[in-house]
């Protein structure tokens, strides 16, 4: 499982290095899958070929047609929120939206299984003809990627403070920053509650 679906830590990155972080979480091997191969084992059709899938895979391919929720995480990605609370509770509507599909899906041209109890593992892998629970895998995969997207996590990346003793005073834009204290060119920052605030201004 480890080596399949490996824990991605925040540690050796710096808390303004939040958007490489997640970058690496989007293409990280999280979600196992199996496709289905000709032939049947007794009445039981045989899934010989295990996949490794990222969010990024899930998000290219039409698979929200099955999971909706993909289309949020597409948002998410694609409008650089870095809310990983929020990206913890889309992770938890992904497996709940997972486990709920029932047969075969449409992976790219793949036919491909996300659910069920009845999976046949091929033997090159290590584990003989013996039937496995990928409900109970894929839970697992995504619980040791939800751990690397806990509140410890949010609370180091939200760690980023201007240096000094500084005082703020209100741009009259009052615009809302996506990131609070955020140094700018121009010696200009954001305040804590994440508005434009000018260090110079009187």
């Amino acid at each position: 499982m480890a080596e399949l679906y490996p824990q991605l830590s925040y540690e050796g990155y710096q808390p303004d290095q939040l958007g490489n972080f997640l970058a690496d979480a989007f293409s990280r091997p999280i979600i196992p899958a199996y496709g289905a191969e000709e032939g049947f084992v007794g009445w039981t059709r045989e899934y010989k070929t295990e996949y490794s899938l990222s969010l990024n895979d899930l998000i290219e391919s039409d698979m929200s047609q099955y999971v909706p929720i993909i289309n949020e995480l597409r948002t998410y990605r694609d409008t650089g929120n870095n809310d990983l609370l929020q990206l913890t509770g889309l992770i938890t509507q992904l497996n709940n939206q997972l486990r709920q599909l029932r047969g075969e899906v449409q992976w790219g041209e793949k036919d491909v299984l996300f659910t069920g109890n009845n999976v046949l593992k091929n033997a090159v892998i290590g584990k003989g003809d013996e039937y496995v629970n990928i409900d109970s895998e894929r839970q697992d995969a995504l619980s040791i990627f939800q751990t690397s997207l806990s509140q410890d996590v949010q609370d180091y990346f939200d760690g980023i403070q201007p240096g000094g003793d500084q005082t703020y005073t209100w741009d009259d834009t009052s615009t809302k920053a996506t990131y609070s204290n955020v140094l700018t060119l121009g010696g200009n920052y954001y305040d804590s509650d994440g508005f434009y605030a000018d260090m110079y201004a009187q």
